[in-house]
C-alpha cells in the first residue's frame, strides 16, 4: 500500500477552491478500503469513504457542500479532496488516512495562513496540495515525498 500526497505548495485566497492530493496505489478492492480526510489540529473528520462509497453524512456542518472527493476518480485510487470557498478557519493540518485490514498509512497537507479575497489581498495563502485550476498528477509520478507513517 502506497499513499502519496501533495508535491508543491498551493496559493489560494479566501473564497477560492483548492485541491489537496491523496492517491492510493494498492491492489486492495475499493470495498475493503477506508479513506478519511481529517483536520488533524482539531481532530475533525472532513471526508469519509467506507464500504465502497462516500459517506457525506459523516461531515461536520462547516465542511458540508465545501469538501468533496472526485467520485469519478476514486476507482483509479484518487482520493484527493476539493475544498471549496477556503476560509480562515480552514488553516492547519489535513491528513488523508488510508486503512486496510492490515495497515493504515497517511499523507499530510498543511493549509498555512488565509487572508482576504484576491481583489483585496496581495499575499496569497499557501497550502500543500494543488490549486483547483491546475492539472492533477497521478500516482507514481515524480514529485512529493509525503510524510507517511504507520498508525
Amino acid at each position: 500500500l502506497v499513499v502519496t500526497g501533495a508535491d508543491v505548495p498551493v496559493f489560494a485566497y479566501a473564497g477560492e477552491d483548492v485541491i489537496l492530493n491523496c492517491s492510493v496505489d494498492t491492489h486492495v478492492p475499493l470495498g475493503e478500503l477506508e479513506v478519511e480526510w481529517m483536520k488533524t489540529n482539531e481532530e475533525i473528520q472532513v471526508l469519509l469513504f467506507m464500504e465502497g462509497r462516500y459517506r457525506p453524512e459523516s461531515q461536520p456542518e462547516r465542511f458540508r457542500g465545501r469538501a468533496e472527493f472526485f467520485s469519478e476518480e476514486i476507482p483509479k485510487g484518487n482520493f484527493s479532496m476539493k475544498l471549496r470557498d477556503v476560509k480562515t478557519e480552514d488553516r492547519g493540518e489535513f491528513m488523508c488516512i488510508v486503512h486496510t485490514d492490515r495497515e493504515s498509512i497517511n499523507a499530510t497537507a498543511y493549509v498555512q495562513e488565509l487572508g482576504g479575497n484576491r481583489s483585496t489581498q496581495r499575499k496569497p495563502t499557501q497550502t500543500r496540495g494543488q490549486h483547483a485550476n491546475s492539472a492533477q498528477r497521478g500516482p507514481g509520478q515524480r514529485g512529493f515525498k509525503p510524510r507517511t507513517s504507520l498508525l
